[in-house]
């Protein structure tokens, strides 16, 4: 009789397994010549057998892997880029270019070309992609990107992985969650058709999708430190861009948001102002306060999410330390991947949310 109850669990498991359809992608961080001062999440898989990384990108829809033909023309040598060439095989011929432009006024040049991208050995499937022809700046700064962002007319041809894979169903839902662990040497996970509640300290706290067409959630206030006297009043949309290793503010908020940042901490500081970064001693840095921004949830209320002074703080040059937290004239906030750090997210675009929780 025991064969038969084994034999049904076995059935009941490959039935789950089937349902479940996730697709799991281990997340490290590197330096990259994209961002020369801190590192970036990106993940490792394989494009017609040709081992490649590429950064992990929720401020994006693209797809795409750099083409070894117009890296090397470039005077680049493959062998020393971190995010590999692919090479057609056989060789290709470059098709119509698009060009899409970012945020810093980067610019990409793309053509389409359909290659077998094989993830973690777990699934291997032709998909659309685009290959680098073209990039208004230094050869050497360019990536290859696993975009996650919502697409839309304008991206055209290009869709993220997430979208590829749920029309390939080989993912049954078109959500995807990530999550990274903080410290000295934080890796993740990027989980492509759903959710794991395994990895979730507690339940999931919904907030709402603002902008659909660019995937953001809204800001309410903003609390440095853990005495809510210590919080400042806002109200912006915000970006979640893994793409983007910083959190960026409006510089209206520049004077407030450092003073907190030296006072509501352990104890006292002193950030020095370099222009672009913030600086302070590497062992001031352990004294910085959380930062916690209150986000419009599901049902209109304030839910947080907590960034921790440890993941403020990503790089260090002998006994000076950099404060990841940069200001611009922009009239949104973008939370880069140093805001997922220890923090758990389930992007929803279906149902228009984003669920946040700490990290089990």
């Amino acid at each position: 009789m025991s064969w038969l109850v084994d034999l049904i669990l076995v059935h009941i498991l490959v039935l789950a397994n089937i349902a479940d359809k996730l697709v799991r992608m281990d997340v490290s961080f590197k330096m990259t010549g994209v961002n020369k001062g801190f590192p970036q999440p990106v993940v490792n898989f394989k494009a017609d057998g040709q081992i490649t990384y590429a950064l992990v990108d929720t401020g994006a829809p693209y797809v795409f892997l750099v083409w070894k033909q117009w890296y090397e023309n470039s005077h680049e040598d493959c062998k020393e880029f971190l995010f590999g060439c692919y090479e057609c095989i056989p060789p290709c011929k470059q098709g119509p270019t698009k060009t899409y432009t970012f945020a810093d006024h980067s610019a990409v040049s793309l053509f389409l070309h359909t290659g077998k991208l094989d993830f973690n050995g777990e699934v291997s499937t032709p998909l659309d992609f685009g290959l680098v022809a073209g990039f208004n700046r230094d050869p050497a700064t360019i990536w290859a990107s696993l975009g996650l962002g919502p697409s839309d007319p304008s991206t055209a041809p290009y869709k993220s992985i997430v979208e590829l894979l749920f029309t390939k169903k080989i993912i049954t839902g078109n959500s995807f969650s990530i999550y990274f662990t903080g410290g000295d040497d934080p890796s993740g996970q990027l989980i492509l058709g759903g959710d794991d509640p395994s990895k979730h300290a507690g339940p999931l706290s919904y907030v709402q999708i603002v902008n659909k067409d660019q995937g953001s959630i809204q800001v309410l206030g903003l609390t440095i430190g853990s005495d809510p006297n210590n919080t400042i009043a806002m109200e912006m949309p915000a970006d979640l861009d893994t793409g983007t290793a910083h959190i960026c503010f409006n510089r209206k908020f520049k004077s407030r948001v450092v003073a907190l940042l030296q006072s509501a901490g352990k104890k006292k500081v002193r950030i020095e102002d370099k222009g672009r970064y913030l600086s302070i001693s590497c062992p001031d840095a352990l004294n910085l306060p959380s930062v916690t921004f209150f986000v419009k949830g599901v049902r209109g209320e304030k839910v947080p999410l907590v960034i921790l002074a440890s993941s403020v703080v990503l790089m260090s040059q002998e006994d000076v330390c950099y404060i990841c937290i940069i200001f611009d004239d922009a009239e949104e906030f973008t939370l880069g991947a140093i805001a997922f750090m220890g923090n758990y997210f389930h992007f929803d675009p279906e149902n228009n949310e984003v669920g946040l929780v700490s990290l089990q």
